[in-house]
C-alpha cells in the first residue's frame, strides 16, 4: 500500500515538473533577442482597414537598419496576416498601446496598406534597435 502511494506521488510530481518546465519554455521564448539586437523573438498583431486587431502571435523577427525593414516570420499558417517584410514607420498612437504592461513598448510596420503591431520589451536590446531605425529616419 505505501509503495502504491509513493508511485503515485512520484508520478504526480513528475507530470507536475514537465508542465511547469513547459511554462518556462514557453515564457522565456519572447523576449530572446541576438547579442547585436537585430534577431530577435517578438509579439505581433496585424491591423486591417477599419483599424481592428487581430490576435497577438509570436513572431521570430529580422531587423535590418539600412534599410529600414522587417522581416516577420510567425508560427503556423493560420498568421498570414503578420507573415511578410514590411517597412519600419514609427511608435503607434496612444490609443493603440493603452492596454499593455509599463514594460512594453510598440512599433508600427507597414507593407503596402496592411499595418502590424511588434510588440517589445522597453528594457531589451531590439527596443534601442528600432528606436534607433525610427529617429534616423525622422
Amino acid at each position: 500500500m505505501v509503495d502504491a502511494l509513493i508511485n503515485v506521488a512520484s508520478i504526480v510530481l513528475f507530470i507536475g515538473v514537465l508542465i511547469w518546465l513547459m511554462r518556462q519554455s514557453r515564457r522565456s521564448l519572447v523576449g530572446w533577442h541576438s547579442p547585436e539586437g537585430y534577431d530577435f523573438v517578438a509579439a505581433a498583431r496585424g491591423v486591417d482597414e477599419s483599424g481592428t486587431p487581430s490576435r497577438w502571435k509570436i513572431v521570430r523577427v529580422h531587423l535590418d537598419p539600412q534599410t529600414k525593414s522587417v522581416s516577420l516570420l510567425p508560427r503556423g499558417t493560420r498568421a498570414s496576416d503578420v507573415r511578410g517584410t514590411f517597412r519600419v514607420v514609427g511608435r503607434p498612437h496612444e490609443s493603440v498601446t493603452k492596454g499593455f504592461a509599463a514594460r512594453h513598448a510598440g512599433f508600427v510596420v507597414r507593407h503596402d496598406d496592411r499595418d502590424v503591431l511588434v510588440r517589445v520589451d522597453r528594457d531589451s536590446l531590439p527596443f534601442d534597435r528600432f528606436n534607433a531605425v525610427i529617429d534616423r529616419g525622422a
